[in-house]
């Protein structure tokens, strides 16, 4: 399963409808679907330091959003704190991003690590599986 990790991808996101988001594992779908639609997210956001190389994966536009400009860390606790049914996902793809990166992506990870995101989370009761 390639869990939409393509640091360097450049690819239209068209191109990734019908893949699996790998935040929540919905099926990506048409760019005019609000929530499903597929999206680039920096893995560590660049309002904290990440930057565009080797930073970048593609998700699902609700979880990018949700994500804002948490660290992965940083939201796998609000999504637990929520009780939302993506952090099972969340928590997954985080472990193996730490198995599969390489050393500049675990850099970043490690780097996630920062105090509490003051981005909101979406309304709990909308989450993916309730």
């Amino acid at each position: 399963m390639s869990h939409g990790i393509d640091f360097k991808d450049k690819t239209p996101l068209a191109a990734h409808i019908g893949k699996r988001c790998p935040y929540c594992n919905v099926l990506m779908g048409d760019p005019l679907t609000a929530f499903w639609a597929p999206s680039r997210d920096h893995l560590h956001p660049r309002v904290r330091g990440g930057s565009h190389c080797g930073n970048i994966i593609i998700c699902c536009r609700r979880c990018n959003s949700d994500k804002g400009s948490c660290t992965l860390w940083e939201w796998i606790v609000q999504l637990v704190m929520h009780d939302d049914a993506r952090a099972e996902h969340v928590i997954r793809f985080s472990m193996h991003l730490a198995r599969s990166a390489k050393p500049s992506a675990r850099r970043d990870i490690a780097h996630a690590r920062q105090p509490a995101c003051p981005a909101p989370l979406c309304d709990p009761s909308q989450s993916i599986g309730r």
